[in-house]
């Protein structure tokens, strides 16, 4: 394997970013066409990141730990580390959420995310091609796979996946060329594992655990290799994982330790995975995607952010040819296989066909590495591959990761084949370079997006950027509709928007239960109750004793009444509770100055 370049010309990298840049604006322009009032995706997770993004500078300049708050949930409040906060990404964003509004700087953290991402790969592939125009290619179908792009909708730290590429050139560094020294190796790796880990979680989790499966099929095809490489691997990872726990000590702490921590993840078992015919099958989100394709893809399990196993048949073709052709390569075989291993243990528990959940168990697949038993040593591999799933089953950590997500190592591994291909077309004859083109073209259009990328209006009441300081006192707790939980967290971007001012005793994030929601209350459910549209019918004296009993228990100075769905029934309940008329000012209804009453 030849490694032409360290990083590339500075030429084609400067080119390759922004032309990258340039395509991450134009799939995203139905929010830049307005960034400061449009977001990329929908739904609550974006307004949840953006919620993020106005605390993180917040608390730093107001003397607050940034990883926990008691300005959501008060007064128990919550721990922020098990909400994929990602306080890194925050942090680095300070200066344009600061003076631009956490709105402008959602949407610059996802389209710098898919830019940065495909950039990343783009680096780390011109190790290990020839030409810049295959690397960037690869790139492409990293940073811009159907993963990245789902998860624009909704999972903003799982489009930033610009250091798992790093990660793979240094693992390559330190199990393959060993030519650096391994400490060396070793901390800068913890360093960028830290990093990783103040962005998401579970990329750190599941790129550990596809660190494992690489370094298992590494052992299983090259034995004679694994006691003269041992040593310096040891040290390397050894170095790796004492310098991740000193630099994430204090946060972990906080994390599973601190305030408000959980004792377990909330996730499902089984049920956001990959479909087995989603990896030849578009969906909604794809350019490609005929009604016969959505109707059938639209009944895998999960959700439409979780539906981006698509591979498409021309980058399968692309990879399965680039494998026969290049077996003899290490790099290729282990990439493969790795790739072939993690695809099929994204599929989850058991096997999942048309959104059909059978009773199969995945483990079965193991059966397909004795078709290569005369190429690779089947049963280590089929032992390798049973203990990856027995791993994601049962294993702390692993188990609670979602099995479907492995897909973003499958597009990077996949990618680098593809840019393999195209370098190996490159250097041959005209037909070839012909067959180069074409193949390239049916891979990109394939898994090229839809437009317009979905995007969602944020409309902030007046009353938050203006007037909220002369109604609400500082630090004090305001209750507004619609309550924040789960389905509806809207007033999390006001609070967000009027520069964290008052505190709420609501929002949207894991709690101790564990919960996404706010603790139970009467009130809380009453509220979230009309905001789903269930009628209002007045209130008992007994119901109104216990509703004031949860607004003196919050401490409640100031309620807030935004637009939002049902609001009449919704300014009926306060009015018969609080037994006064609200002030109608900035676009809301305001009840202020409540333990004067």
């Amino acid at each position: 394997m030849r490694f032409p370049r360290a990083w590339g010309g500075s030429v084609h990298a400067t080119a390759s970013v922004l032309l990258y840049g340039l395509l991450a604006v134009l799939v995203f322009w139905s929010a830049w066409r307005a960034p400061a009032v449009m977001s990329i995706g929908y739904g609550p997770d974006p307004r949840l990141f953006m919620w993020d993004l106005g605390w993180t500078p917040f608390a730093a300049s107001h003397g607050h730990n940034p990883l926990v708050t008691n300005y959501l949930d008060y007064p128990g409040g919550m721990n922020l580390l098990w909400s994929n906060s990602g306080p890194l990404v925050t942090a680095l964003l300070w200066p344009l959420s600061a003076a631009r509004g956490m709105i402008v700087a959602y949407n610059t953290a996802l389209t710098a995310g898919v830019t940065l991402s495909a950039w990343s790969a783009f680096l780390v592939l011109r190790r290990f091609v020839r030409h810049p125009i295959a690397a960037f290619l690869g790139g492409l179908v990293y940073g811009f796979s159907p993963f990245v792009l789902a998860h624009a909708l909704s999972q903003p730290h799982l489009v930033m996946v610009v250091l798992p590429p790093v990660i793979f050139l240094m693992l390559h560094h330190i199990l393959v060329e060993q030519r650096r020294p391994a400490i060396l190796l070793g901390g800068l790796l913890g360093v960028v594992a830290s990093a990783q880990l103040l962005v998401s979680e579970e990329i750190l989790a599941t790129m550990v655990f596809t660190s494992i499966m690489a370094v298992a099929l590494l052992a299983a095809l090259y034995p004679k290799q694994v006691k003269p490489r041992a040593g310096y691997v040891a040290v390397a990872l050894a170095t790796a994982a004492g310098t991740s726990l000193v630099l994430c000590a204090l946060p972990l702490a906080v994390q599973f330790f601190g305030p408000q921590h959980v004792g377990r993840a909330l996730n499902p078992t089984g049920f956001y995975v990959s479909d087995l015919a989603g990896f030849v099958i578009p969906g909604p989100l794809h350019w490609l995607a005929p009604a016969v394709a959505q109707t059938v893809s639209t009944r895998f399990t999960g959700n439409l952010a979780e539906w981006h196993a698509y591979l498409g048949l021309p980058l399968l073709a692309v990879v399965l040819y680039t494998a026969r052709r290049l077996w003899h390569q290490g790099l290729v075989k282990v990439v493969s296989l790795l790739a072939l291993m993690l695809a099929l243990l994204s599929l989850g528990p058991t096997v999942h066909v048309a959104g059909v959940t059978t009773p199969i168990a995945v483990a079965v697949f193991a059966g397909v590495f004795l078709l290569m038993r005369k190429t690779a040593p089947a049963r280590l591999l089929m032992l390798t591959f049973v203990s990856g799933w027995a791993a994601l089953a049962i294993l702390p950590v692993f188990s609670n990761a979602y099995p479907g997500r492995l897909m973003l190592y499958v597009f990077f591994f996949a990618g680098l084949l593809f840019a393999m291909f195209v370098d190996l077309m490159l250097a041959s004859p005209i037909r070839p370079r012909a067959l180069a083109v074409a193949a390239s073209v049916a891979v990109i259009v394939t898994l090229a997006p839809a437009f317009p990328f979905p995007s969602s209006p944020i409309p902030v009441p007046g009353f938050f950027t203006t007037t909220v300081r002369d109604r609400v006192p500082e630090g004090s707790v305001a209750l507004v509709a619609p309550y924040a939980y789960a389905w509806d967290d809207r007033a999390m971007v006001w609070q967000s928007a009027a520069g964290m001012w008052f505190r709420m005793p609501e929002g949207y994030g894991t709690v101790p239960g564990p919960s996404v929601n706010p603790p139970p209350t009467a009130l809380g459910s009453m509220m979230m109750d009309i905001g789903q549209g269930l009628p209002y019918d007045g209130l008992s004296d007994a119901a109104r004793d216990r509703l004031r009993s949860d607004l003196a228990r919050w401490s409640v100075q100031t309620v807030v009444i935004g637009p939002m769905e049902h609001e009449e029934n919704m300014v009926s309940l306060f009015r018969d509770l609080l037994q006064r008329e609200p002030e109608i000012t900035g676009g809301v209804y305001v009840w202020a100055r409540l333990t004067d009453s």
